[in-house]
C-alpha cells in the first residue's frame, strides 16, 4: 500500500483509541454522574 494512505489511517485509529480510552477513564472516574446537579447550583444560598 501507499504510505500516503497508511499514515492517515494509522493516525485516525490511534486518535480514536485515545479518545475511547479517555472517555472510559472519565466514566470510571465519575465525571458523568449527576449531570443535572450543575444547573441547580446557581439557585442555592451561599454558605457564608
Amino acid at each position: 500500500m501507499n504510505t500516503l494512505i497508511i499514515i492517515p489511517i494509522a493516525l485516525a485509529l490511534l486518535l480514536g483509541l485515545l479518545f475511547l480510552l479517555l472517555f472510559c477513564w472519565a466514566v470510571k472516574d465519575g465525571q458523568f454522574t449527576d449531570v443535572e446537579e450543575a444547573k441547580y447550583i446557581l439557585f442555592r444560598e451561599p454558605k457564608d
